[in-house]
């Protein structure tokens, strides 16, 4: 399973390659968010996280489906499904 970690000025997914610091420029800085974030990404299976969190800081399907050995067009229906899973879940959130 994978996991979100900072360390220094490096964005680190545990059992994957590091993500450089530029792709995370826009990381959420509060423990709140933090908390939130973690939680709210345990509800996705194993892949469908490491395709949202590699989309989500800059990095193209093509990218994204090499390193995690899956096809580009699997990569786009992971983040389909994660991103349809999450609008249902934050829906409910009003």
């Amino acid at each position: 399973m994978a996991h979100l970690l900072m360390k220094g000025d490096q964005l680190k997914i545990t059992g994957h390659a590091k993500l450089p610091a530029g792709l995370v420029a826009n990381t959420h800085k509060t423990i709140e968010d933090k908390v939130l974030i973690s939680e709210i990404l345990k509800t996705l299976s194993p892949v469908e996280k490491d395709v949202l969190l590699r989309f989500t800081y800059g990095m193209k399907h093509p990218q994204i489906a090499a390193e995690l050995n899956i096809t580009v067009g699997l990569s786009r229906q992971y983040l389909s499904r994660a991103r349809k899973h999450l609008t249902e879940l934050l829906g409910g959130m009003k």
